[in-house]
């Protein structure tokens, strides 16, 4: 019999050796990918359980010994990316760990999830296109998702299977602070590592253009780190960072401006009008 669990220390090194053997068992992966991962797995409790992160193993009760794992991570407000995805065929405990993930992502409101997959692994790109995953675009920039060569990267929107009874019960909570926000101003902070694929994007927008409709006036004050970051390696300016906060030099200064003024900025307007919204050249003209 298999039992699903959350992953507590007396079975963290385990799971680190067994995902490394499905790894060099079953995928084509390359060196520093490799070590990314045993990096990862050193620490479990940093790498997997902060931040309102899971990390789930399936054990075989006669033996005691685990035979799948699976992790999410949040990588923003109520999107995940779905990790360490391993069981053994013979345990056939893939569908209960899956299962156990689902329903703590409906559970908990999660909107979107991705997942990155070897394109070696024909048997698992089967079982998640089954279960209503969908290939992402890789070039898609506004994606902060690292997807390794020979892999292919996949999304999942669970706000899809929200049900009607759900929504209604969420506008009637919400109308007393429309009531109490409507004609005031605030002021939203849309963060970089927030802006992952253009339907996120889109879904925050459509939310700005709900609260304008309520007449409530939005400044939004976005960031743009990951891009800077991406840029600035292009043209092979060094990033640094202090206790996770951002260096910035007066070249890095300059990249943050071209960056987030002639790229992120424009993106975001681009979005927002395209979702009905207005913009302060829209309330100027």
């Amino acid at each position: 019999m298999i039992k699903i669990s959350n992953i507590s220390k007396p079975y963290y090194n385990e799971a680190k050796e067994f995902i490394i053997k499905s790894i060099k068992k079953n995928i084509i992966a390359d060196e520093k990918t490799v070590l990314e991962i045993i990096e990862d797995l050193d620490n479990i409790e940093k790498s997997y359980l902060k931040a309102n992160g899971k990390f789930w193993i399936a054990v075989e009760d006669e033996t005691n010994e685990i035979v799948g794992t699976i992790a999410l991570n949040e990588i923003s407000n109520k999107i995940g990316v779905l990790k360490r995805f391993y069981a053994t065929k013979e345990s056939k405990s893939a569908p209960l760990l899956y299962e156990t993930l689902e329903r703590y992502v409906k559970e908990h409101g999660y909107t979107q999830l991705y997942l990155v997959s070897g394109k070696e692994l024909k048997s698992a790109h089967k079982f998640y296109k089954e279960n209503g995953w969908k290939k992402a675009n890789v070039e898609d920039e506004s994606i902060n998702i690292y997807v390794r060569p020979n892999a292919d990267l996949y999304v999942k929107d669970i706000s899809e299977n929200v049900k009607t009874d759900t929504i209604a019960e969420i506008l009637v909570n919400a109308i007393p602070y429309i009531k109490k926000y409507s004609k005031s101003t605030i002021v939203i902070k849309y963060g970089g590592n927030a802006m992952i694929g253009s339907k996120t994007i889109e879904n925050v927008m459509n939310d700005i253009v709900l609260l304008q409709s309520l007449g409530i006036k939005v400044v939004l004050v976005h960031g743009g780190g990951p891009e800077i970051t991406e840029f600035s390696s292009k043209i092979n300016i060094k990033t640094k960072f202090i206790d996770g906060m951002r260096v910035t030099s007066k070249e890095m200064l300059e990249v943050c401006e071209m960056v987030l003024c002639g790229k992120t900025n424009k993106k975001l307007i681009k979005a927002l009008q395209k979702c009905g919204g207005k913009t302060i050249r829209d309330f100027w003209n």
